[in-house]
C-alpha cells in the first residue's frame, strides 16, 4: 500500500489540502489575470487598447497564459468551494452557536475590513472608481449588492454555506440519520431549487449556487480517510491522460462545461497529491511557512492588485515594448500573488511592532503611578 504522506498527524493539518490551496489560489490569480478595465482605455474601448500594444502581447506563449485564464474559470470556484468543505470534514463542527461566531470573525470580517481599507482604495488609485461613483460604490460594497465588482463575494458566500450545512448535519442527527450522502443529496437539491429563494443577502444565493460542490469535498475528505492513499504511479498515469484529455480540448473543444470543470478538479487534486509525495522537503523550508501563514492574504489583496498592475503598465506606456508585456503578465499571473505576501509581512511586521513599543513603555508608565 502506498505510504499516505498527505497526514500531517498531531497538527490537525492535512498537506495535501495545504498544496491543493496554493494550486488553487494561483489558479484564481491567473483567472483575474487578462481583464482590462474600461477605464484604462479612451473611451472605454479596451480593443483600441491592446490594438496599441506591443505585438508581443499576442505571441503564442502570452497568448496561452490568456488561455489559461479562461480555461481556470471553468472549475476554479467549485474547486475551491469543494476544498472548503474538505477543509471543514477535518474536525467536528462543535457548538452551533460557537461554530457561527467563529466563521463570521473568520469571514465576514475580513470581507468588510479588506474590502474598505484595501480593495476599494487601491480601485480608485487605479481609476476604476472616479470620486462622484466613490460613495455608490461603498453603498453597494456594504450591502453585498449583486453586481458589485468585487472578488470577496466567496467570503460571505461560504459563510452562508458553512451555516447551511451545519443546521442539516445537525438535524440529520438529530433524526439519526448519520449518513454523508443523505448530506450530498440535500445540497443537491438546495442547487437545483436556490433560485427560488425569495430574498438574497451577503450573497447567499451565490453562496447556494456552490452548494453541492461545497458538501462533495466534505464527503470526498470523509472517504479519503477510510481508503488507501492513490499509489504515486496510478496518480502519475491519470495525471498525463487528464494532460492529453486538456490539451485535447484547447485544440478541439472536446468537453463541455461539466466535464472541464470535473477534469479541471481532478487535475489539481493530482498535481496536489504528486507535491505532496515529491516536495515533502519543501514543506520544511520558511517559504512553506510564510505560504501558509500569508495565502489568506493572496486571495485578499490580489484582485486590487490586478487593476493596480494594469493601471501602471498602461498608463506608463509600458505595453508598448516587448520587456513590458512579458513583465506585465508574469505580474498579472504570479507577481501580484508576490506583492500581497509582502504587503501582509510589512503589516505584520508593523502591528508587531508597534504591539512592542506598546508593552516596553506600559511597564514604565505603570512605574511612574
Amino acid at each position: 500500500m502506498e505510504k499516505n504522506t498527505a497526514d500531517n498527524s498531531g497538527s490537525g493539518r492535512v498537506v495535501l489540502y495545504d498544496w491543493l490551496r496554493i494550486i488553487a489560489t494561483i489558479w484564481v490569480i491567473i483567472g483575474h489575470s487578462v481583464f482590462l478595465h474600461a477605464s484604462l482605455a479612451p473611451g472605454g474601448d479596451t480593443d483600441a487598447l491592446v490594438a496599441g500594444f506591443s505585438p508581443v502581447y499576442n505571441s503564442g506563449l502570452l497568448s496561452f497564459c490568456r488561455f489559461l485564464s479562461g480555461w481556470v474559470y471553468i472549475f476554479h470556484m467549485p474547486l475551491f468551494f469543494a476544498l472548503s468543505g474538505a477543509v471543514l470534514a477535518l474536525k467536528p463542527l462543535g457548538d452551533f452557536d460557537t461554530f457561527v461566531r467563529r466563521k463570521a470573525a473568520r469571514l465576514l470580517i475580513p470581507y468588510y475590513t479588506a474590502g474598505l481599507l484595501f480593495m476599494i482604495p487601491v480601485k480608485f488609485l487605479s481609476g476604476v472608481y472616479d470620486a462622484s461613483s466613490l460613495p455608490e460604490v461603498i453603498r453597494e460594497f456594504l450591502s453585498c449588492n449583486e453586481d458589485i465588482n468585487s472578488h470577496l463575494w466567496f467570503l460571505p458566500a461560504l459563510f452562508w454555506l458553512m451555516i447551511l450545512f451545519a443546521v442539516f448535519s445537525k438535524v440529520l442527527s438529530r433524526l439519526k440519520i448519520n449518513s454523508i450522502y443523505a448530506l450530498l443529496i440535500l445540497a443537491g437539491l438546495v442547487s437545483l431549487c436556490y433560485q427560488r429563494v425569495p430574498f438574497d443577502l451577503l450573497f447567499l444565493k451565490r453562496g447556494l449556487d456552490y452548494m453541492f460542490y461545497f458538501t462533495f469535498g466534505y464527503v470526498f475528505e470523509t472517504e479519503r480517510r477510510r481508503r488507501p492513499a492513490l499509489k504515486t504511479s496510478v496518480a502519475l498515469i491519470a495525471l498525463a491522460l487528464l494532460l492529453v484529455i486538456e490539451l485535447l480540448y484547447k485544440k478541439y473543444l472536446i468537453l463541455n462545461s461539466f466535464s472541464g470543470l470535473v477534469c479541471g478538479c481532478a487535475l489539481s487534486l493530482l498535481l496536489a497529491l504528486l507535491c505532496d509525495r515529491f516536495l515533502t522537503g519543501f514543506t520544511k523550508t520558511r517559504i512553506w511557512s510564510v505560504l501558509m501563514r500569508d495565502l489568506f492574504a493572496v486571495y485578499l489583496f490580489h484582485d486590487p492588485l490586478e487593476y493596480a498592475t494594469a493601471a501602471f503598465f498602461v498608463k506608463t506606456g509600458l505595453m508598448g515594448s516587448g520587456l513590458g508585456c512579458v513583465l506585465y503578465t508574469f505580474m498579472r499571473m504570479l507577481g501580484v500573488g508576490i506583492l500581497a505576501i509582502l504587503i501582509m509581512e510589512l503589516l505584520r511586521f508593523i502591528v508587531k511592532t508597534i504591539l512592542s513599543v506598546i508593552r516596553s513603555t506600559t511597564p514604565s508608565q505603570e512605574a511612574d503611578h
